[in-house]
């Protein structure tokens, strides 16, 4: 058989409820995933010029990779063609990059190559 509250324990359940009402349980609000942006997708839109210096022997940013963000950041178009923020000559411009490699070098190019 189940156990039923006694009439003086329902009356203190229920005076403790009206002095601390049940939380009500609230639905989490669903969060968006931020949209995630590809790595060459963000070097496409980067608007001003880029110079890569990479460490010829580095075994993480490998030469290949190098030359694709290169070639990623040198088939950029200008962006600002149609910003009244920038006066006619800046408007022109297409933003430029440049690879250098730094030779017998590897990731830490500061440390391995200081005057490079």
């Amino acid at each position: 058989r189940e156990c039923q509250p006694q009439p003086q324990q329902q009356q203190q359940q229920q005076q403790q409820e009206k002095l601390h009402p049940p939380q009500q349980q609230q639905q989490p609000e669903k969060q968006t995933k931020p949209q995630k942006i590809q790595f060459y997708q963000a070097l496409q839109s980067l608007p001003m010029d880029v110079l890569l210096l990479f460490g010829s022997d580095d075994p993480w940013c490998t030469p290949a990779v190098a030359k694709r963000m290169h070639s990623t950041l040198s088939s950029r178009r200008n962006i600002h063609d149609n910003d009244d923020e920038f006066d006619d000559e800046c408007a022109n411009t297409t933003p430029a990059s440049r690879y250098v490699a730094i030779d017998n070098c590897g990731h830490c190019r500061n440390h391995e190559a200081p005057a490079a």
